[in-house]
């Protein structure tokens, strides 16, 4: 399930083949290229410091041609060997990171236009491709998203108060660490509890100032104890709780440890880790 956006150039301009597009693509940051075959160049792209993602082919796939999934012909424009196809069973997120891969598409590309599949017509009312809309283009995937998920059992889903908390501090992690080097900064994940979804981090052995992020539940795993805690518990048995960049608490570990063995916790067995993309907002 993924929400396709294409590529033009207008008519007027020389085409752009797959080699040139290739060595384009080389050059962005978070983008790979997959192994492909003569004609056909798939790649992908992943955000570091968020883990948005989305994939992206280059010509066609070696695939029975299918006359109903032919690109569509626009008066002026010719189709660019390029398409993006950003997943719908994601948090919004992926999306609003996944346009800036649009523009710097876009901006290495002199003239050219996006269409987003889905809805071909413009804010002006004209239809065909066009310059980048970031707000259109997101309200877009979140109509897909509602539409393609809406009655999916399977798929966890994380409020989405939480899911922006998660979305700022890794976000601004790199930089906050950067700029408070003496806190130990906890990487960050969701996990499935029952058919709901939390946000979580792993409370660290041995550490003196913690910057605890902004997350639902802390992951406890010191010798006898081992279980999950809410962030709010944790936070109780601090005394300083100076606020840090990235929504995030400086915590003394120090202070924090006597209190460890009254804490009652809930069994991890309840839990499980969730990879970016299992789960939604």
């Amino acid at each position: 399930m993924s929400m396709h956006l294409l590529f033009y150039l207008p008519d007027t301009q020389d085409p752009v083949g797959i080699e040139a597009l290739e060595d384009l693509v080389r050059g962005l940051p978070g983008c790979r290229m997959l192994a492909g075959c003569a004609g056909y160049r798939p790649f992908e792209w992943q955000d570091t410091a968020t883990g948005a993602a989305c994939a992206g082919d280059l010509g066609q796939p070696p695939l029975e041609a299918d006359a109903a999934d032919q690109a569509r012909s626009y008066p002026g424009w010719q189709t660019l060997p390029l398409s993006l196809a950003l997943p719908l069973a994601a948090p919004h997120w992926y999306c609003v990171e996944a346009l800036d891969l649009v523009a710097a598409l876009l901006a290495a590309l002199p003239g050219s236009a996006v269409l987003d599949c889905e809805n071909t017509v413009r804010a002006d009312d004209s239809e065909g491709p066009g310059p980048l809309d970031r707000l259109a283009l997101l309200a877009s995937w979140e109509a897909q998203h509602q539409c393609q998920t809406a009655s999916r059992s399977d798929l966890r889903r994380l409020e989405r108060h939480a899911s922006l908390a998660l979305w700022r501090y890794r976000r601004e992690q790199a930089a906050a660490q950067a700029a408070h080097p003496d806190h130990h900064w906890p990487q960050t994940w969701v996990m499935a509890h029952g058919q709901e979804a939390c946000t979580a981090c792993l409370w660290p052995a041995t550490a003196d100032l913690v910057a605890l992020p902004p997350v639902e539940r802390v992951i406890i795993d010191q010798g006898p104890q081992r279980g999950v805690l809410s962030r709010e518990d944790l936070l109780a048995l601090a005394a300083n709780r100076q606020e840090l960049p990235a929504a995030s608490r400086s915590v003394d570990a120090a202070v924090i440890a006597p209190h460890m063995n009254a804490v009652d916790l809930e069994p991890t067995a309840s839990y499980q880790m969730l990879a970016d993309g299992d789960w939604s907002d």
